[in-house]
Parts: structure tokens; sequence; C-alpha cells
């Protein structure tokens, strides 16, 4: 490469012009009247430096000596990576042409703004409920838990709902309902409907402990616990509840009903006369759920079914319902601890 010195360009201007080894000398340092230095290609001007040092280069790229700030124009293609921080972390404006790294937040956590220019943050979620919960389940209708308390329906005993006995959980409280006589039933339901779509998909969803009839009065009964769309009939249109009946198909077994038909069965789990049993059902997705069924007198397996419903806004009531075909009467069934926990758009 030669240099060629001071060789004049377009009659105002003077440059070093480098001449490369094939004769191409487009490439050339330029000083203008105004003692700016400039590198040009041809008569493209690729970076200019001023006689106070400070500089711009083609693409829009500047530095301002003054002010010791570099300005960056539009950038061509993307940028890959970030010098610093640790993985999982989020940059921010902590000010004007700032940018810092946010510290990570824990698992369940997410992120909210705290307004104008201030740093944003990893938050912990507290989760609206409207529930029901009834541990004393006596005495817990809709006069004394508002809107949403347990009310009787299809054709009760005299002396039901009675309260009986003291809960294994220390609370005196259990709610017993009878049916009046042979074909006849009785049903313990939210005095407001629960809708499907407004089950948490993650929270605690439904829990329902009780006690069938005891041994020998089983005869032509029929019972089962859950959600249902009418607690006073034995087959209601729309129902997610847990069945053991000794003249409905499939007789002598829990099982789990959705809709007038059977879905799972829960095999080997015994009737268990006077045992407690506790149920659960939980929203898993839009149309979906998890539920289960086990003793807890006996501490039995947990048996598990998951489902689809038809539709997400099913209006379904929680309760339990006992109803007897022939036989004796005051077929009962006995209920400590039922609730249903909502969202918040309930």
């Amino acid at each position: 490469m030669s240099i060629n010195n001071f060789i004049p360009d377009d009659g105002s201007l003077w440059s070093i012009r480098a001449v490369d080894i094939s004769g191409n000398y487009n490439q050339k340092l330029t000083l203008d009247a105004a003692g700016n230095a400039i590198i040009r290609t041809g008569n493209i001007d690729r970076l200019t430096i001023n006689s106070s040092g400070a500089w711009t280069c083609q693409g829009g790229m500047s530095y301002n000596n003054v002010t010791n700030a570099l300005t960056v124009g539009t950038l061509s293609g993307a940028a890959t990576n970030l010098s610093g921080g640790l993985g999982g972390q989020i940059p921010y404006q902590s000010a004007t042409s700032t940018t810092a790294l946010l510290a990570n937040g824990t698992a369940g956590q997410f992120l909210i703004s705290n307004g104008g220019t201030s740093a944003p943050s990893w938050s912990t979620p507290t989760v609206t409920k409207g529930n029901f919960q009834f541990d004393d389940m006596w005495g817990c209708t809709a006069g004394n838990n508002g809107p949403f308390g347990m009310n009787s329906v299809g054709t009760q005993a005299a002396s039901s709902p009675q309260s009986v006995l003291t809960a294994n959980d220390g609370y005196n409280g259990i709610t017993r309902i009878l049916n009046s006589a042979a074909n006849t039933s009785a049903g313990w339901q939210s005095g407001s409907p629960t809708i499907f779509r407004n089950l948490l998909a993650n929270g605690l969803g439904f829990t329902m402990i009780f006690r069938p009839w005891p041994a020998g009065t089983a005869v032509s009964t029929t019972l089962y616990c859950g959600f249902s769309s009418d607690f006073s009939a034995g087959a209601p249109t729309n129902q997610l509840a847990w069945q053991y009946s000794t003249n409905q198909a499939p007789t002598g077994v829990w099982n789990f009903r959705q809709d007038g038909a059977t879905v799972n069965t829960a095999t080997g789990l015994a009737q268990g006369p006077g045992d407690w049993f506790k149920i659960t059902l939980v929203r898993t997705g839009n149309l979906t759920y998890t539920t289960t069924i086990q003793d807890i007198t006996t501490s039995s397996t947990i048996y598990s079914y998951s489902g689809t419903v038809a539709a997400s806004n099913l209006i379904l009531y929680m309760g339990g319902f006992v109803s007897c075909t022939a036989g004796a009467t005051s077929k009962y069934l006995d209920i400590d601890y039922i609730s249903c926990e909502f969202n918040s758009a309930h």
C-alpha cells in the first residue's frame, strides 16, 4: 500500500489517499476547511471527527466528547446477548438511557408495576375467594351464612335436618338429613348454585366429608355427594358426584356419576357403614376436572378420576342426596364438612 500525501479533492479538500496492491484508491482520509477529519470511500463519508473531538459514523452512531455520551442509531440484525446478569433476570430501564437487571423472584410470583419510574418488582399472589366453608355444619343455613348457606330439598322427615353427635374434628355440628318415608328422597344443597367455570383451577376446589347410613338400613337406598343440578332428584340432568346405591346400577360399589352416567368405579372401596368418607373435586382446565374419594376412618387408598364436562357454564349446587324406594324409612346422610372455593368472579 502506498500513501499519496495531500492530493487535491473536489478543488476544496485535501486528502491522504491509500492505494492498495491492486491499485484501488477509493479509501481516503480527508481534511475539510472546517477542520473535520473524514474517512471516505469514494464520496461516501464513513467516519467524521470534528475539531473538538466529537464524531459520527455512517449508520447513525455518534460520540459527544463534552458529555461523554455514545449514541447508537438503528442496528442491523438482532442483538443476541446482554453482558452481565444472571439466568432468569429481566432487564428494565432504571432511569433515562440506563438499563438495570431485576433480581430473580421465587416460583409462583408475578411481575407488577410500582407506578411512574419506579422499578418493577416480584409479588406473591393473593387469591381472592368467596367460599363456603362450614367446619361446624349444624345450623349452616342461608339465614346465618349469607346467600351461600345450605338448604333442605326433597321430602325431609319432620326431624330433618338435625344435629347429631360431635364431629371427629372437635366441632359440634354434624348435620344429618333424613327422608320421610319409602319412595321419598332428601337433599341438602347450597343456597346458591356453583358454576363450573368459577372453580379455582389451582385452588382447593370442592371438599366434603360425610358418613353414609349404617349397616342394616341400606336396602333399596341410593346416596350421592358432590355437585348436582338438583339434589331432590335421584337422576339429575347435570351431576358430578360419587354415588353408592343398592338399587341403581352399578349396585354395591362407589362410582362417579356425570350427567346420569357412571364414568368411573372405585373398585375395592368398601361401602364402609359408619365410616367417614372424603371427596374432592378440582377444576384442572376450561372443561376438565379431577375428583377423589377415600375412606378416612380406615385410611383407604385414594381413588381418583379425571374427566371432562359438557360445557363450562354448568350451574351446579353442592351437597348430598339420600333416598329409599322400599323398606325401612329414615335413610340418612351425615355431613361434617363441606367447602367450595371460588375465584373473585363468582
